[in-house]
């Protein structure tokens, strides 16, 4: 494959204290099929030998750059490295995670091919210590709207559509040319971000084909103990439904109200049973008073059904089990 005739890739890999991740991380980069791409390393601040690591390979392959900055975390190290990316596309690789070979190759042949701005592809979980490559999937290719595309994923039903920044390739224009960032000191980041970049899209493509592998470890933000910072999800969704709202989109509001008050109950759920801090009560009576508001703000323009929006409203008067079970909530 001549690197020289292909449109160049930026590939942003946030790093903060992975040492023995990043290694097959970025081999697994750089290992690619497809050769045309710029690595970017953001050392955020990290206090273990990812510096020295990043800066070997950096000595090792021209195709790296290093940023090396004071601790932000992932949605600031993510920005840091948009900011320097000259890549026609732009994809995400959390430096924990690591890649099939032909992940590039193949999600830029998606894009090529149906001129579009996004492509996806499937992931699998592998255990902590694992660098194993499976094959999984059949590759067949399926071609959405950015609308069809916001529908399914708020509807999951394709394991792989779903609003995570990684396992994806961006026309990176769609960052820069709407202004749109990874809000700094949230977790659930991508779920702030990836409905905009959706909607700013004409054409997504998703290939049914595992090329994104995520490791799932002990010690990180996804798999601590129940945390109120995972409220933050909360937030990023009623965001949504403002958006859609500003918009005059009533059927994606129809489904991004129902995706945020799924997640209010399910947050109610978690406070109520994982969570033990003093500030327990106050945490679920502004729940409760936050998902009454929200009613009244969201649901006549999301046109919910009748039924539906009785539960909802019922459980924010009277929270009973009879009703989160109703409601289909685990």
């Amino acid at each position: 494959m001549d690197k020289n005739r292909l449109t160049l890739i930026s590939i942003i890999i946030p790093v903060y204290m992975v040492e023995d991740y990043l290694p097959c991380c970025i081999d697994s980069v750089i290992s690619q099929t497809y050769e045309n791409m710029e690595i970017i390393l953001v050392d955020d601040g990290s206090l273990d030998t990812c510096p020295s690591i990043c800066d070997e390979y950096a000595n090792k392959d021209s195709r790296i750059k290093v940023i090396h900055k004071l601790n932000g975390g992932l949605s600031d190290a993510r920005n840091a490295g948009l900011a320097l990316a000259t890549g026609e596309f732009v994809a995400f690789v959390d430096s924990d995670d690591y890649l099939g070979k032909s992940f590039l190759e193949h999600l830029y042949e998606a894009v090529r091919y149906n001129n579009a701005d996004i492509s996806i592809c499937d992931y699998l979980k592998v255990e902590e210590n694992s660098s194993e490559i499976m094959s999984m999937g059949n590759g067949n290719s399926t071609v959405y709207s950015n609308r069809e595309c916001l529908i399914s994923t708020y509807q999951p039903q394709v394991h792989g559509m779903e609003f995570m920044a990684w396992g994806k390739l961006y026309r990176t224009s769609l960052f820069k040319d709407n202004d749109i960032i990874y809000p700094v000191g949230k977790i659930h980041e991508d779920i702030f971000t990836t409905y905009k970049i959706y909607y700013n899209a004409k054409i997504i493509v998703f290939i049914n084909e595992v090329q994104y592998f995520y490791r799932v470890r002990r010690g990180s933000i996804m798999q601590e103990g129940y945390n109120p910072r995972h409220l933050h999800g909360l937030e990023a969704t009623h965001e949504a439904c403002v958006f859609y709202l500003e918009h005059s989109e009533d059927e994606l509001l129809h489904y991004a109200f129902n995706a945020h008050m799924r997640l209010l109950v399910k947050s109610y759920c978690d406070i109520k049973v994982k969570y033990f801090g003093d500030d327990k009560v106050g945490i679920i009576n502004q729940l409760i008073k936050d998902g009454k508001k929200d009613l009244m703000e969201f649901s006549s323009k999301a046109k919910m059904p009748f039924i539906k929006s009785c539960l909802y409203r019922m459980f924010t008067m009277f929270r009973s089990i009879t009703i989160l079970k109703l409601l289909k909530m685990d």
